[in-house]
């Protein structure tokens, strides 16, 4: 019967385990004052190992930094040129149905005989900027902003504004706040439009002296009169016209469009009452869903905001002003 075969070792498999024993021993028997010197032979032999893993931590955690940080940037960077695209195209779009739109009042309406002069418009808009007052920066009012204001009046209309906030909603329905930092000390008032860019916010609902608070066009009390921007052979045309309401939701509703109209998923939807002759209509938002059932009286259209709330942190408000021109040639 063959004899079965060893199975080979590695030689020196065993030295290391019996080294380290050795070690163990010498260090035992060491002089007493040999004992503190061969521990911080030891330690000292382990800190490059140690300081080595700190660096290698801190290098790691500075490069993903880094590299998240330029990806920030380039998101940003993305965005920025997004919306100004959108923004080029919505003006482009308005243009293009107000000058057919134009077109089609000249070809309706009979030339005047007389020579026609033109006057600049009595009524001009003006732009306030305001910034968007943080969740942080309303704590901060509520608690320090009022008390350092001599007139017993002015820090109750400021009062008045955040105190309006808290009888908003419910915590089913949470509500964005929008407040800003600007009130009847910077020509502010009441029912003013709210815009950022070209798209609608809302309009001012409380005003103070120095703050104010914009009533969103989801908030179930605005309503605003708007018309849809169709697409039509020559490029784009307004449409029907409505009321824009909001839900206390998401989205917001287009009232009183008749049915007879065409009206389909995807047109735009734009202001119906610029501020001035001379300013352009403002963006709503884009219908996204458009029902209309058996022997209703008008379309049931879903409008989607052209702007998130959530994100905002400056506003314009549009003020109505009498032209510096007409002031002075009177």
């Amino acid at each position: 019967m063959p004899a079965s075969p060893k199975t080979s070792k590695p030689r020196g498999q065993h030295l290391i385990p019996v080294l380290c024993l050795m070690c163990c021993g010498l260090l035992t028997r060491l002089p007493a004052g040999w004992e503190e010197f061969a521990r911080s032979l030891v330690l000292d032999s382990m800190t490059p190992v140690r300081e080595g893993k700190v660096w290698l931590v801190d290098f790691g955690e500075q490069y993903r930094s880094q590299d998240s940080q330029r990806i920030e940037g380039l998101i940003r960077q993305h965005e920025q040129e997004r919306r100004k695209w959108e923004l080029q195209s919505r003006r482009h779009i308005v243009m293009m149905a107000e000058l057919l739109e134009e077109r089609e009042r000249r070809q309706s309406s009979e030339s005047s005989p007389f020579a026609v002069t033109s006057n600049s418009p009595l009524i001009e808009a003006g732009v306030v900027s305001a910034e968007v007052i943080s969740a942080r920066q309303l704590e901060f009012l509520s608690q320090q902003l009022l008390l350092d204001v001599p007139d017993a009046e002015e820090p109750r209309a400021d009062q008045l504004v955040l105190q309006s906030l808290s009888s908003q909603g419910d915590e089913e329905t949470p509500e964005v706040n929008l407040v800003i930092d600007q009130g009847r000390a910077a020509g502010m008032r009441e029912s003013l439009p709210v815009m950022a860019g070209q798209c609608v916010v809302g309009k001012l609902s409380d005003v103070g002296r120095r703050i104010s608070r914009v009533r969103l066009v989801t908030d179930p009390l605005y309503r605003g009169r708007a018309r849809i921007l169709r697409t039509v052979d020559d490029g784009y045309a307004y449409g029907p016209e409505g009321i824009l309401e909001g839900t206390g939701e998401e989205l917001c509703r287009l009232r009183y469009v008749s049915p007879k109209l065409s009206v389909r998923v995807g047109d735009e939807v734009f202001t119906a009452d610029p501020l001035t002759s001379s300013s352009a209509p403002l963006y709503y938002g884009r219908i996204v869903k458009a029902e209309l059932d058996e022997n209703a009286h008008e379309w049931s259209l879903w409008i989607r905001p052209g702007c998130r709330f959530e994100t905002l942190n400056t506003v314009q408000i549009l003020q109505e002003q009498i032209a510096t021109e007409r002031i002075l040639a009177n």
